[in-house]
């Protein structure tokens, strides 16, 4: 058993390894887009463990300009197919000496058995939160009903990329994982992702001044296509004003007026309002995903 760094004749097994593997882990950066689009560059260093010429696990770092700014790497996937804490260790190995501009790297994990949390913990990991996913069926939605005087815009490319900001930043501030503000050059690559609807991003303005977001985009789940309600945000000095609730519900309209009946959201599971919002408008809690910290410089000042 043996790590080598991916050469670009082998890109196509490691992509490979990925499809086979994503329902097992965390497929947030495994869609089939995302694995077309991958490149091997500095910003996602990326080993093949291997048993012989078989490829039997993987790990690939993402370190783009987002996650750097936050000191901050997350893994698009670490994984091997056989339990073994060797090959676990040998992926780390090999990934560690690229890490030096970040501070930590995290991954979230689906379905975690026992081996996993051994695994996790004797390398150096910590668990840092849990997150839910949620999914809701075909039912009815709330009436949207927001106060006299605000107005839920279309969001416009090369317009309301300031506004998004602003509302983002204000409301993620401290919400575990999304600290890192996003820039308006960074907003612009929505229109590029898997997933874009046209139309499906919103933006709430109070008079003239942006209070509020929602984002949907189109999504695959268990075969089936659904709305997943990527992102409802209100900035902190509009709390307790209902538009969280309202904002969801207009996008779950939007999403029945685009034929995506069936939606899915993710939630922080420390964030108890947000869960109680989204299990009161007609979510249920379908999954629990965990995610795994390292600390880079704790683990090196601890050995030296």
């Amino acid at each position: 058993m043996r790590v080598e760094r991916l050469m670009d004749t082998e890109i196509e097994r490691f992509v490979h390894f990925c499809k086979e593997w994503r329902s097992a882990v965390d497929e947030s950066f495994l869609n089939d887009e995302d694995l077309k689009s991958f490149r091997k560059d500095e910003e996602n260093p990326t080993y093949l463990l291997k048993d012989g010429e078989e490829v039997i696990g993987a790990a690939s770092l993402m370190m783009d300009d987002y996650f750097r700014r936050g000191k901050r790497g997350r893994f698009r996937i670490f994984h091997s197919e056989i339990e073994s804490f060797k090959a676990y260790q040998l992926l780390l190995e090999a990934i560690l000496p690229h890490t030096n501009m970040i501070d930590r790297f995290f991954l979230f994990v689906r379905g975690e058995s026992r081996f996993q949390r051994d695994v996790f913990k004797e390398l150096g990991f910590d668990i840092e939160r849990y997150s839910f996913v949620l999914d809701r069926t075909d039912s009815p939605v709330g009436k949207v009903r927001f106060p006299e005087g605000y107005q839920l815009r279309t969001f416009q490319f090369e317009r309301d990329e300031e506004a998004w900001c602003e509302v983002r930043n204000d409301a993620f501030a401290t919400l575990a994982g999304s600290e890192t503000p996003v820039l308006p050059e960074e907003v612009k690559k929505m229109r590029d992702e898997e997933g874009y609807i046209e139309g499906g991003i919103k933006v709430l303005f109070d008079e003239h001044t942006p209070v509020g977001l929602v984002r949907t985009t189109r999504e695959v789940h268990k075969g089936e296509e659904h709305l997943f309600i990527h992102l409802i945000a209100v900035k902190k000095s509009y709390h307790r004003k209902g538009l969280g609730r309202n904002l969801l519900r207009a996008g779950l309209e939007f999403g029945k007026g685009a034929g995506l009946t069936k939606a899915l959201i993710t939630v922080n599971a420390e964030n108890e309002k947000a869960v109680h919002l989204y299990l009161s408008e007609g979510f249920r809690q379908y999954e629990t995903m965990v995610c795994y910290n390292y600390a880079i410089k704790e683990k090196d000042d601890a050995h030296g």
